[in-house]
């Protein structure tokens, strides 16, 4: 089980002894007995350092992991910073930044702003916080954008088919009965707060919740001067500074990397059916549903996008899966932002398409899957290459 969060600023008297430079763990510490809790508050005693004591020069940078839970899955934090007490801070503040997003959209909690929007009274109005009302602008946004194949007010259907336990086919009349036929536009929202328009309308933060908190990490250690790092919330990734190479996994194996892909900065988050998935009287149902049609998607095998936010290539993730491969990939050709790559299981291989933006950024590992990847790009010509 991952470590639950502890808070490593305590007081001032906590951040006085970082600031000198002592050696403590990520996830605790204790002061040695030199240290004065009378001059780290600045009363003005004299702080008392043993002679045979010898600091050692800091180094030029510190490196600093952190591997705790949020939002339900794991956390991930590496940063680079000029000394130690600063990269613990920034963590600190990347962490705190991810727990707001948490307790603001968590449908688990009760108490979330969105578990109060989602239980008032259809045609109540609820007043909305400022970043709630930001929140909900984005999911707007995409849910036009994408023509309705990303939509978080589904919560109802999630219900239905019991994704969040063990599975279940709903009847016809259990799926008409969870079904917004307006979508996310049965959410009006105004300048006093939103209304619950229909009485099935649940809005589940689960497609766009973790973008949402990565982003708010990233800016938070920008806003600290940090400019190397990467964060990992449940399989998403986002950086600042320095490229690095992420480990694609078959998608029915996460355990068997496939390719490796160049992330050159923002984000990227890959959805799929594969690992996250029921038996239901013998047929499988995956947990990405198709808003839509208020039925689940077919299994093709993974998509990932690249995106420059973690909001845009979780909320994207979630809409191009449910659009299909095609689809996926015309849609990254229309967006120069967009970068696309799906792992398709075949008969015989397994075959990986990928938006024209990522060729020469993709590198094969060995392996006993045969693979094929194409490059797709917005003319008539397919570039094939072939993968032992």
């Amino acid at each position: 089980m991952l470590p639950t969060r502890t808070a490593l600023i305590q007081n001032a008297a906590t951040a006085a002894f970082l600031l000198m430079g002592a050696d403590c763990g990520t996830f605790g510490m204790s002061a040695p007995k030199a240290f004065s809790t009378q001059a780290a508050l600045g009363t003005g005693a004299a702080l008392s350092t043993p002679k045979h004591r010898t600091r050692t020069p800091l180094a030029t940078t510190e490196q600093i992991e952190r591997r705790l839970s949020a939002m339900g899955t794991w956390l991930d934090i590496t940063l680079s910073a000029g000394h130690r007490p600063a990269g613990l801070l920034a963590s600190e503040a990347a962490v705190g930044a991810i727990e707001a997003v948490e307790a603001r959209l968590s449908s688990w909690r009760r108490d979330s702003e969105l578990s109060r929007l989602n239980e008032a009274s259809c045609g109540e109005l609820v007043p909305l916080s400022a970043q709630l009302r930001a929140d909900l602008a984005t999911v707007d946004h995409y849910w036009r954008n994408t023509q309705g194949a990303f939509d978080p007010s589904i919560g109802a259907l999630v219900a239905a088919y019991e994704l969040r336990q063990t599975g279940h086919w709903p009847t016809p009349a259990q799926l008409a009965m969870a079904r917004v036929p307006a979508g996310f536009g049965a959410l009006e929202i105004t300048t006093a707060g939103a209304i619950r328009k229909h009485p099935a309308l649940q809005l589940d933060a689960g497609s766009f919740g973790k973008g949402l908190g990565l982003d708010a990490a990233m800016e938070a250690l920008r806003e600290a001067g940090i400019e190397n790092a990467k964060i990992d919330l449940g399989g998403q990734v986002s950086i600042l500074g320095s490229p690095i190479d992420l480990p694609l996994s078959h998608p029915a194996e996460r355990d068997q990397p496939l390719l490796k892909l160049r992330l050159e900065s923002g984000s990227c988050a890959t959805s799929g059916n594969a690992t996250r998935s029921h038996t239901v009287s013998g047929k499988q149902l995956g947990h990405i549903l198709d808003p839509r049609s208020a039925r689940p998607v077919h299994n093709f095998g993974s998509l990932t996008v690249l995106a420059p936010t973690a909001t845009q290539a979780d909320c994207l993730s979630t809409a191009l899966y449910v659009m299909g491969p095609a689809a996926a990939l015309a849609y990254a050709e229309q967006h120069a932002d967009v970068e696309v790559l799906i792992l398709e299981a075949t008969s015989q291989s397994l075959r990986a398409r990928a938006s024209s933006g990522l060729a020469g950024k993709l590198f094969t590992y060995e392996s006993e899957v045969p693979l094929d990847i194409d490059f797709h790009v917005p003319t008539t010509t397919v570039t094939a290459l072939k993968v032992p």
